[in-house]
């Protein structure tokens, strides 16, 4: 059995949905298929879940523009107006808030799960969906694509759109290299109640590795603490009350007592980058084409990007009567992604090595510097407007509007 859509999208996570729902609603015909169950949103009653991601005004102005951002809890959202970034004395970091850059805040911490149900829900009704089937097989040809479930069906398309995580099975079947860069430590990620977050994301740069605090709903906070494996580990290992007392005391007070709530986990860290963005039929998005570092949590947000602009090309090349896979429309969209992309890639990459050397040369200026942007407005404005998403190319579903808690 078989079926025939202009485009199918593998993965069901927040990138996959996101350019799953956003070329639907540019009236293509698209199939998503994801290998797990329907993602699910969590009961009201739930704690938050480990995977969460950061998401910028940009990256949250695509989910209005979806319809999508009105369908989640407001009692789930973690917005902060405020980061502050230090090395060894709390007083002495770097501070960014909205203001800085004339928005009303610099982001919100949401879970992966609820903001991918959200919008697998707000799809049904326009997007064909499987889940519960993985990908076994694609042929490509000069007539089109075949997708190949590992139920037997088979999915006919003019576009295939991988979106299955840096793992991605498309990526492979379609032969497309990476670049990867392994960083030999691990996240340790946990949510952990505090007395204060201040709506403020809070990030301390350890010899170790970061350690962020990124603010949730009831004064609760998801960390992501860097370490090298062994270290990682041996926090793993400890006992509830020692690993918040560890915590705690890596915090400086910034958050006041730190109380673990419930599991905590781990994930390597790496760098990656593909080193084509198309290949035929196969366009890649999210972390299928590129995986950063989790230092300024900028990975779903880069994806969320990489699926505006994709929308944006495909509907531009329609208007030039071309097909979703014609070569210059994606062409188009891969130099447009991959060049903004490997440059925060590199920025982040080189800020985990500078702040990885611990020496007294390096540590004075850090020092230097951050004191240099504390004092410069207009750098600190500069700064945010390209981690909000408003930097460079900005694709049309995200175009710059200043972001209110009050709008939810």
């Amino acid at each position: 059995m078989s079926e025939h859509f202009d485009v199918v999208v593998v993965g069901g996570g927040i990138v996959g949905n996101a350019a799953a729902l956003a070329l639907a609603r540019d009236r293509w015909q698209v199939a998503l298929v994801e290998a797990g169950p329907p993602p699910a949103i969590p009961k009201p009653d739930d704690p938050p879940t480990l995977r969460v991601s950061t998401l910028n005004p940009a990256a949250i102005e695509l989910l209005r523009r979806l319809e999508v951002w009105d369908r989640l809890p407001v009692d789930r959202l973690g917005w902060f107006d405020r980061m502050h970034v230090w090395e060894s004395d709390i007083d002495l970091g770097l501070s960014f808030s909205a203001a800085d850059a004339r928005l009303t805040q610099l982001g919100c911490v949401l879970e992966n799960e609820l903001v991918a149900a959200s919008l697998w829900r707000a799809g049904e009704s326009q997007v064909r969906q499987w889940s519960g089937t993985q990908v076994e097989a694609l042929e490509l040809s000069e007539s089109g694509a075949v997708v190949t479930l590992a139920d037997g069906t088979e999915l006919e398309a003019d576009l295939v759109v991988a979106a299955d995580g840096a793992r991605s099975k498309v990526r492979e079947l379609a032969g497309i290299d990476v670049d990867r860069h392994a960083y030999g430590q691990l996240g340790v990620v946990a949510t952990v109640a505090v007395e204060d977050h201040q709506d403020t994301a809070w990030q301390r740069f350890l010899p170790t590795g970061p350690l962020a605090f990124l603010p949730l709903a009831n004064n609760r906070c998801s960390i992501v603490w860097s370490l090298p494996e062994t270290q990682a580990k041996e926090l793993l290992a400890c006992d509830d009350e020692a690993f918040s007392r560890r915590v705690e005391e890596a915090a400086q007070g910034c958050v006041g007592t730190v109380t673990l709530l419930g599991e905590r986990g781990a994930f390597p860290l790496n760098r990656m980058h593909t080193n084509e963005y198309v290949k035929r039929r196969v366009v890649l998005v999210g972390d299928a084409a590129h995986v950063v570092h989790p230092l300024a949590g900028q990975g779903a947000n880069l994806g969320l990007a990489d699926a505006a602009a994709l929308a944006e090309v495909l509907a531009t090349g329609r208007d030039l009567k071309r097909r979703a896979a014609d070569p210059k429309t994606l062409r188009s969209y891969a130099r447009w992604r991959r060049s903004d992309n490997a440059i925060m890639i590199e920025a982040l990459h080189q800020i985990a090595g500078l702040y990885g050397r611990d020496t007294p040369g390096w540590r004075g200026l850090r020092l230097l510097g951050a004191r240099a942007i504390n004092q410069a407005g207009w750098l600190r404005g500069m700064l945010i407007q390209h981690a909000s998403g408003f930097g460079g190319k900005v694709p049309r579903l995200v175009k710059p509007r200043a972001v209110s808690a009050a709008e939810t």
